[in-house]
């Protein structure tokens, strides 16, 4: 007896070109960032009460998200190369 087969995915398109590769640097931009820990590990310049240390990583928190959505909207078939 054989396995079932899963349904075809239907055929997406690849995106490539520029917004590809703008999209790929964007999600690889926060590793460097944050890998290089002596860029940030000091206590100065304070920030409501916090060290540069824990702020500067807790602002990638939200600047990878945004990199990461605006890397989903330009590479996601349908969607164009911005909002709608």
């Amino acid at each position: 007896m054989t396995a079932p087969q899963s349904p075809a995915e239907p055929d997406r398109p690849r995106t490539r070109g520029r917004w590809a590769g703008l999209s790929l640097a964007a999600l690889w931009l926060p590793f460097p960032a944050l890998l290089w820990v002596e860029s940030y590990a000091r206590p100065e310049p304070w920030l409501f009460g916090f060290p540069l240390f824990y702020w500067y990583q807790f602002a990638w928190v939200f600047v990878s998200s945004a990199l990461t959505w605006c890397a989903y909207l330009h590479t996601t078939p349908g969607r164009g190369a911005g909002l709608r």
